[in-house]
């Protein structure tokens, strides 16, 4: 081959490789580009809750759903992060929180003093109120008559040290989950169950239980998903919060309410 056509092949060949090249490079930047775009919208944050706690969080087959769980995706969504659910009973999933294996609690927590200095709350989405159930045979007609009596409660709930800061003459009953406590005084072994007033109503409705609800009302609080007290934690509790106001003007954390509990109990301030 003479020198003239080596020369010739070898230019085509240097063009078609840096041509190649080119298009390599421009085909990674645009993959790249893509790439980022798709992790923007779906950051990744992994929230916590009992999948136990009908009806704030529990499964249906396979599928995790409850009030709080619904009100974190739709929030979440709304503010960039796909949610990537742990389970784990309630007393559990602050030690979670605490060793930053999830970002933040989402079943039915509630504002209290001494979680509020320790963790960052959001808004609150709904208002509750602690309650007791007793058997629907029960003699008993208000608090008072569980004095020396057993009353069940969750582990690690502040519906426990309300219940005790109401009426030291009960003795409570830790239990792991709503659904072990609630068991407790169907099958007698305690006098009562204290829980969220919603909640209870709504589990005995569901489940057509032969419990009733004291009169009392124990304590009246506001629920929200909290985050580590941290830099982290407050850009996380400033998005939810953008969140919830959008979905209560939307209706939607009312009409999630009503789904889940019967009638509304959804913080109507975050709609003004």
């Amino acid at each position: 081959m003479s020198t003239k056509s080596q020369f010739i092949i070898g230019g085509i060949i240097a063009v078609v490789v840096v041509g190649g090249g080119f298009l390599i490079v421009k085909n990674n930047a645009s993959h790249e580009k893509k790439t980022t775009a798709t992790n923007k919208v779906t950051k990744t944050i992994t929230l916590g809750s009992t999948g136990a706690s009908f009806p704030s969080s529990y499964k249906s087959g396979d599928k995790l759903v409850g009030f709080d769980v619904e009100v974190a995706q739709k929030a979440a969504k709304l503010a960039g992060y796909r949610v990537k659910w742990v389970n784990a009973d309630f007393d559990g999933l602050w030690g979670q929180l605490d060793t930053d294996r999830i970002q933040g609690i989402a079943n039915a927590v509630s504002f209290t003093p001494e979680r509020q200095a320790k963790y960052q709350f959001t808004d609150a989405y709904y208002n509750d109120e602690a309650k007791v159930a007793v058997p629907t045979d029960s003699k008993a007609k208000k608090l008072s008559d569980l004095d020396d009596q057993k009353v069940a409660g969750v582990a690690g709930s502040n519906n426990i040290t309300a219940l005790q800061s109401a009426n030291k003459s009960i003795i409570v009953s830790p239990f792991e989950n709503r659904d072990s406590a609630t068991q407790a005084v169907l099958s007698d072994k305690v006098a009562g169950v204290v829980n969220s007033g919603p909640i209870l109503s709504a589990t005995i409705k569901k489940n057509h239980l032969k419990l009733r609800l004291l009169p009392d009302t124990i304590q009246k609080t506001k629920v929200g998903i909290a985050f580590k007290k941290n830099d982290a934690g407050k850009k996380y509790a400033k998005s939810f919060n953008k969140a919830f106001v959008e979905l209560a003007k939307q209706g939607e954390i009312e009409k999630l309410s009503k789904q889940y509990f019967g009638y509304d109990v959804s913080n109507q301030d975050l709609a003004k």
